[in-house]
């Protein structure tokens, strides 16, 4: 099994022209070296994404059997990050590193390979927009309620693939009010419903003081 760690994001100098025109600052490039720990200098992919207010979008994803700093950051990267920098008004630019880990001899350049497959792929469900040609063409399939499909209800048969396979469907949060739990309050007493037990009179006072015989019981 080959291993890949990611790191990141780290910000790519930029720097701008007497124009206005911005583009990156490839004499600052060494500074991700040292802000990564030299991993940018191993082999495997790596992805751009740009930051704005709202997150963070990819929108490049590339890979290395050689040095990631020095294929990330090609002629023609360049040429296309810097096209996708001026017709952006706020916001920078970034990098993310998913290098090979523990490289004996060469990189694994099938592993590479499938990653760059797999980041692409992800990276498309995000930003259908992205700057890759290679490996980033519309799917031409689909399964009806599973994948690359439409809205509808899907039926049990298509809900137990799903299960099995493991595919999670995202569900909007309901927009009904959440019943809330009925409180019994205690029943409250007025004074004025309170029953009134009328006080003994003079008079049982004095029969409760004569005996069964009628005769004083202080005698």
């Amino acid at each position: 099994m080959v291993n890949f760690i990611v790191k990141g994001p780290f910000d790519v100098p930029l720097k701008e022209a007497a124009n206005g025109a911005r583009f990156i600052d490839v004499d600052k490039l060494h500074s991700l070296k040292a802000d990564s720990n030299g991993s940018i200098n191993k082999a495997g992919c790596y992805v751009f994404s740009w930051r704005a207010a709202r997150g963070s979008l990819p929108i490049y994803v590339g890979k290395a059997t050689g040095k990631i700093l020095s294929e990330a950051f090609n002629a023609r990267n360049l040429n296309n990050l810097a096209e996708f920098i001026n017709n952006k008004r706020r916001g920078r630019l970034q990098i993310y590193i998913v290098f090979q880990d523990r490289i004996r001899l060469i990189a694994n350049k099938t592993a590479i390979a499938e990653l760059e497959e797999f980041l692409i792929g992800r990276a498309a469900i995000r930003n259908p927009n992205l700057i890759n040609i290679h490996g980033n063409r519309p799917a031409s399939w689909t399964i009806v309620g599973v994948a690359n499909h439409g809205a509808g209800r899907p039926g049990a048969t298509v809900q137990d693939f799903r299960k099995m396979l493991g595919i999670v469907r995202k569900t909007k949060p309901s927009s009904r009010p959440t019943a809330l739990p009925t409180v019994i309050q205690p029943e409250v007493i007025e004074p004025s419903e309170t029953e009134s037990v009328p006080g003994p009179t003079e008079s049982d006072l004095d029969e409760a003081s004569k005996g069964s015989d009628g005769q004083s019981l202080s005698n």
